[in-house]
């Protein structure tokens, strides 16, 4: 336990979760951090163009060398759910941090025949292209080897995003209904966005990766 009085007016330690509810309720306390682990940053060399640019604020003027520097443990104790074509868990890159959650799409098993969803994983945590090298990977297998889909199927994709997180966060809740300007959107639409906020509502981020076509 540590307790500060120059750079800030406060203290540090391990509680339950009653005394740490006492605390936030104190009146003489403004907020309650969780605490955070700092490591250094670690160098990727030879790393892909796009890897290099996000690790730095200025333009690459070395286009030869590149690098991407990044704190070691990047994605470490993250979970990130990839609703797609799938995942193949199998490959090397993900160095045994993949697997699969569900698959919604009948009459096909749970491969990435398609090759988008490994490519979206690789992206976000492979050894070698990733982000988050460090973060497990769970596939949500939405779309088919075509890479088609409809929205029942991304729905119960999200449902099972939620439900799998809800075991853990049993405590989360949502009420009301979509935002108005959603009311004109079909009804399956409205329900996704609930599900959207509700995912929202167990700090659960959503990424949506663009020029997907909808029809």
């Amino acid at each position: 336990m540590h307790q500060y009085e120059h750079v800030l007016n406060g203290y540090s330690g391990t509680f339950d979760n009653s005394l740490l509810e006492y605390i936030r309720q104190s009146p003489a306390i403004k907020y309650v951090e969780r605490n955070h682990i700092y490591t250094t940053a670690t160098t990727q060399y030879n790393s892909t163009w796009g890897l290099a640019r996000i690790s730095r604020r200025k333009k690459i003027a070395d286009i030869i060398n590149l690098k991407f520097e990044h704190e070691s443990r990047g994605g470490n104790g993250i979970t990130v759910y990839v609703v797609d074509t799938g995942i193949n868990t199998n490959h090397i890159d993900f160095e045994g941090r993949a697997s699969w959650g569900t698959n919604v799409i009948i009459n096909e098993g749970s491969i990435d025949g398609n090759g988008h969803g490994t490519h979206v994983a690789g992206t976000i945590g492979s050894k070698t292209y990733g982000v988050a090298k460090k973060a497990k990977l769970v596939a949500v297998k939405v779309l088919n080897t075509q890479g088609q889909g409809d929205v029942a199927g991304v729905l119960k994709g999200l449902d099972y995003v939620v439900k799998a997180n809800l075991i853990e966060q049993n405590h989360a809740v949502i009420s009301g209904r979509a935002p108005q300007r959603m009311m004109a959107f079909p009804e399956l639409l409205q329900l996704m966005v609930l599900l959207l906020l509700l995912l929202l509502g167990i700090q659960i981020k959503m990424l949506v990766i663009t020029l997907n076509v909808f029809s």
